[in-house]
């Protein structure tokens, strides 16, 4: 990016990228369709929460293009998910919400494996943090 300052120095470049410690693209599997619409929505939500936070830099740069930002159109989409339901906002790119699909599987595999067995656990609902082995 910082070959463009010097090609190009009338230019307003406006860059936003992930975090580099962002767990969320770190284990997102760009080949499952599920993933990719994941990772679109946390790619959303990243940006919306830069425009939000950089709203102060950035309006005179987009204002330079004709371009405003609608600050109450980007507080309403920071409290809601992609069908429109509230969301919390300090729940986004958290590690255990990409975790929550295998937590799902898992319980589901327990459920197959211990049907017909006797004392079997059917219909075992586990917490993946209490599943969690204990810090040693």
């Amino acid at each position: 990016m910082g070959r463009y300052a010097k090609e190009f120095p009338d230019a307003d470049v406006v860059l936003f990228e992930p975090a580099q410690d962002d767990e969320v693209i770190f284990f997102a599997n760009i080949f499952s369709y599920a993933d990719r619409r994941t990772l679109a929505e946390h790619a959303y939500r990243h940006t919306i929460s830069e425009l939000r936070r950089r709203a102060r830099e950035l309006g005179p740069i987009f204002a330079r293009h004709g371009v405003e930002l609608d600050r109450s159109a980007l507080q309403d989409a920071a409290l809601q998910d992609a069908e429109g339901a509230p969301t919390e906002p300090s729940q986004a790119g958290k590690l255990w919400d990409s975790v929550k699909p295998l937590e799902k599987t898992l319980g589901e595999l327990e459920k197959a494996l211990s049907r017909g067995k006797p004392g079997g656990s059917e219909g075992v609902n586990r917490d993946a943090a209490q599943a969690a082995p204990p810090d040693t």
